[in-house]
């Protein structure tokens, strides 16, 4: 009977002792990918110091050469002040500005290369403005309404690819906590970019107009980011993390997409 006793007790140990160490060599590897996220969170932090820095210079050499509209420039620094994405401010201040429209897209595609197709919309993230919309932006001559359009289209997608880009922290920073909406600073910027880009055609509409398409433009940026806020911020955490699978955020968001 005592054999049996210590058999049956030699033979519970072993097991004991095998799953400790199964245990450890767990506990091992969560180390070891733990390490590895925090690695690649940290070159993410890095990479994306580096972006914005760079981003940062873009904006006041832009702001240099239009030195004498120092309201634009001052609306531009508060609203960089509310930790709002620079590269958003910066899409906001490009209406008209083809040339560094262009500069921008190629410096979110030369940092983030393997997010190149992020520059690419899907179907869904296209901001429809209404004629009723665009009703705030028209003259009397159809041919240069038409024009108008034509560029304020594109600088509204523009301004929505750089705010998906960093969904979350547009969120939080470009609404005011009481009611959610625009920060005002940010709606008098956007009015800035529209008064001078209507000035250097030789034209002026009212500033209640501009207010209010800008109002308008920002909700529908805000109401795209939300109701597509599980699958954006997937794709900036994969930004940060690269290969390393983010472990707070699973895969029902992207199955569901």
């Amino acid at each position: 009977m005592f054999g049996d006793l210590e058999q049956f007790s030699g033979s519970d140990q072993g097991g004991s002792e095998a799953m400790t160490e199964a245990a450890r060599e767990a506990f091992r590897e969560q180390q070891r990918a733990a390490g590895q996220q925090l690695k690649a969170l940290q070159k993410g932090e890095q990479k994306k110091k580096k972006k914005e820095d760079k981003l940062a210079k873009i904006i006041t050499a832009l702001l240099q050469k239009k030195s004498k509209r120092s309201d634009l420039a001052m609306a531009a620094a508060e609203v960089l002040a509310l930790n709002i994405p620079p590269t958003f401010v910066l899409s906001a201040i490009l209406l008209g500005d083809q040339d560094s429209q262009k500069e921008l897209s190629m410096t979110v595609i030369e940092d983030d290369k393997g997010l190149a197709s992020e520059i690419q919309l899907n179907p869904g993230d296209i901001i429809t403005l209404s004629g009723n919309d665009l009703s705030y932006m028209m003259t009397d001559d159809e041919v240069q309404t038409v024009n108008l359009h034509n560029e304020l289209v594109p600088w509204v997608q523009m301004m929505y690819v750089q705010a998906k880009n960093d969904p979350l922290r547009m969120l939080q920073n470009a609404r005011t906590e009481e009611d959610n909406d625009t920060q005002p600073v940010l709606i008098e910027l956007m009015i800035l970019t529209q008064r001078y880009f209507l000035e250097d055609r030789g034209l002026l509409l009212p500033s209640e107009n501009l207010k209010t398409l800008s109002a308008i433009i920002m909700r529908k940026i805000f109401e795209k980011i939300q109701a597509n806020i599980d699958r954006l911020q997937r794709l900036r955490e994969v930004e940060f993390l690269g290969d390393v699978p983010p472990s707070n955020v699973s895969d029902e968001s992207t199955a569901q997409q």
